[in-house]
């Protein structure tokens, strides 16, 4: 089920994105789901499952800016200090750096995610995502957020 399926025409989509629930991919699979703001809920839908997250259940958020997974950074700086300053102990493995070093780093820029966290009272959400439209679902949601907090002072 969709995500306007799910909400219907009664409701607005504020935002919406492509996310995977899976914390610890560093590549996804084809398994992603959708992750929507509509002015009273968070909802997340995949294939037959689908997460409904009131605004007033939420008791807190984190979410992390785009960045690079670690095993690419961490590979390609290493392969582009071998590339510079390895030379004396094996020219081909040199040569070999120097792609490789820019390869895994464009790579690693391209795997880029967005990590977005909903902690409730019951559990835990944890969302990645490369999706740009990301960040406008958690800046929707937070504004929603925003709005139950002032009302409630």
């Amino acid at each position: 089920m969709g995500i306007q399926e799910y909400v219907g025409s009664d409701e607005k989509v504020l935002a919406q994105a492509v996310v995977h629930s899976d914390p610890y991919a560093v590549v996804f699979s084809g398994k992603a789901g959708e992750i929507a703001c509509t002015p009273s809920r968070l909802i997340y839908s995949e294939r037959k499952k689908t997460v409904d997250i009131p605004v007033n259940e939420v008791g807190s958020m984190e979410f992390e800016e785009p960045r690079m997974p670690r095993a690419y950074l961490y590979t390609g700086i290493a392969a582009l200090l071998f590339a510079l300053f390895g030379g004396d102990i094996s020219p081909g493995l040199q040569s070999f750096c120097y792609v490789l070093a820019p390869v895994l780093l464009g790579v690693g820029y391209m795997y880029r995610t967005s990590v977005l966290k909903v902690f409730t009272p019951s559990r835990t959400y944890e969302f990645k995502s490369r999706d740009g439209s990301f960040p406008e679902v958690v800046s929707a949601f937070r504004d929603r957020s925003d709005d139950r907090v002032s009302v409630e002072a």
